[in-house]
């Protein structure tokens, strides 16, 4: 099990917050700036148990081109 970098009383932020900017960041990294930094992300569900924490979330960008880059050549818009 990982340990965490900061204790939880330490935190300034809320950790919803912390999560949507930690998944936003994410995206941003791995299109490689393809995507602009107009993309957001909203927590729809945050539940944490001893073990195992469960995030879903919505991740909004600007275009519909966009969205085929966050999704994958693959899938279909």
């Amino acid at each position: 099990m990982a340990l965490a970098i900061f204790p939880r009383s330490k935190l300034r932020q809320p950790v919803r917050f912390m999560a949507a900017e930690l998944i936003r960041e994410h995206v941003l990294m791995h299109t490689h700036e393809e995507v602009p930094h107009a993309v957001s992300v909203l927590i729809e569900q945050f539940e944490e148990s001893p073990r195992l924490t469960r995030i879903a979330a919505v991740i909004f960008c600007e275009r519909e081109g966009q969205k085929a880059i966050l999704l994958g050549k693959a899938v279909r818009c």
